[in-house]
């Protein structure tokens, strides 16, 4: 091999590993978008404790101002947990209590932990609405839910909460005089 030859072979290699290391160098300093915490739904989400809250949001009656707090409770712990959740401005408009086994999860909003505010304080369709989460001595997760209607979102109808009936007075017959 010449030496011209081998100087065109060293420098095209050269070339050939600076490409790759410059097309690929990018990956070594950039955050990995996948490591980065987002909420892929309409609802929020966060941790309380070992506790995971995920997409949380209020669903409005618009025609009663109504709303259902919905939300999903994930244990991640190997022991049982409770959370108390706590809903309005000052925690004065709804109180529950949800118990988890371990690892378990619940949906609350559907029928079978509904979670309804007849006449939450300071609701707004299309605005924020407080809903406080706390777990064993985690600190308390606040969250700031959106408050939806099932508008354009029939997969939300299920959790609109329904009007309650009010008891319309029965006229008593009054005796005429004859």
């Amino acid at each position: 091999m010449t030496p011209k030859l081998a100087t065109r072979l060293a420098l095209g290699a050269a070339v050939a590993t600076a490409a790759v290391l410059a097309t690929a160098g990018c990956s070594f300093i950039a955050p990995q978008a996948t490591l980065i915490h987002y909420d892929p739904a309409e609802g929020v989400g966060g941790d309380a404790g070992t506790v995971a809250i995920r997409n949380a949001e209020a669903v409005a009656n618009p025609d009663t101002g109504a709303i259902t707090i919905v939300f999903t409770a994930i244990n991640t712990s190997s022991d049982a947990a409770t959370v108390s959740i706590s809903a309005g401005p000052s925690g004065e408009d709804s109180q529950k209590t949800l118990s988890l086994a371990a690892g378990a999860s619940a949906v609350v909003g559907d029928d079978t932990a509904m979670l309804t505010i007849d006449d939450p304080t300071d609701a707004p369709i299309g605005g924020l609405y407080p809903v406080t989460f706390q777990s064993g001595t985690a600190d308390s997760l606040v969250l700031q839910v959106p408050v939806l209607t099932d508008e354009g979102r029939s997969f939300l109808s299920q959790f609109v909460p329904t009007a309650v009936p009010t008891e319309t007075p029965t006229p008593t017959p009054t005796a005429t005089a004859q």
